[in-house]
């Protein structure tokens, strides 16, 4: 369902800037504030679904709780006509996973200050207790200045909580960047699964490659169990 053009609350939608598997993402202007913003909709399978409906308001308080220069702010999250949508900071940049697919990988200059942001921005989560599990080149945005903000908190959890979103037919983490608890024992992972995945994007960016690859995410995430990777070194020596 296309909504460029259409007009939801004050938010005038103006384009399509990215689709992942729980929505689309529009580029919106603010008709009172004159400001743009990014909101990120339900699709309408999904908006039906008790349980993606109460993970995609578990994204929005996650993010909303955090308030740091390093991560996308969250600015509001409403229903209307049936469906959700979550309303953030625009980042007129690029992300990274973009950057490495188009410039393959970067120099230890260009990957450094990279990398702080990411580890700024996940400290800071952590240290409210949030634990993101899914941190990865596609959820990490460089703006014009270069700063890098970190987004996506859909399967975000709260150290010791419940966990009820982890449960069989969601995926949680991707394949590439999953840890090996996140694989073997998904309920009880703490705030190293996520430097476990930052230290994937660091080799990724150094290497334009990720440590482990196969046929499919089965083949994968028994690779971060079983396997050790290659040196960064030996991929690019120029490290």
């Amino acid at each position: 369902m296309d909504i460029t053009g259409t007009q939801i609350k004050n938010l005038k939608i103006l384009s399509e800037i990215g689709e992942g598997g729980m929505g689309v993402v529009f580029l919106a202007t603010h008709v009172i504030l004159e400001k743009k913003f990014a909101v990120k909709c339900l699709t309408p399978e999904l908006s039906t679904s008790l349980q993606f409906r109460e993970r995609f308001e578990k994204e929005a308080m996650a993010q909303a709780a955090l308030n740091h220069p390093n991560i996308v702010q969250v600015n509001d999250f409403f229903e209307h006509n049936d469906r959700y949508y979550l309303v953030m900071e625009y980042v007129d940049g690029h992300s990274l996973a973009d950057m490495i697919d188009h410039g393959g990988k970067l120099s230890e200059q260009n990957a450094l200050p990279i990398l702080k942001d990411i580890l700024a921005g996940v400290n800071f989560a952590h240290s409210r207790g949030i634990i993101h599990r899914d941190i990865k080149p596609s959820n990490i945005l460089i703006d014009k200045s270069g700063r890098a903000k970190i987004m996506d908190f859909g399967i975000a959890i709260r150290a010791g909580d419940d966990h009820r979103l982890t449960k069989t037919g969601v995926d949680i983490g991707t394949a590439w960047y999953v840890s090996p608890e996140q694989v073997v024992n998904p309920k009880g992972v703490d705030h190293r699964s996520d430097v476990y995945s930052i230290g994937v994007v660091l080799f990724e960016m150094l290497t334009g490659m990720t440590p482990f690859d196969g046929e499919t995410d089965y083949t994968i995430k028994d690779k971060h169990v079983r396997e050790t990777p290659r040196g960064v070194n030996e991929i690019n020596p120029d490290v």
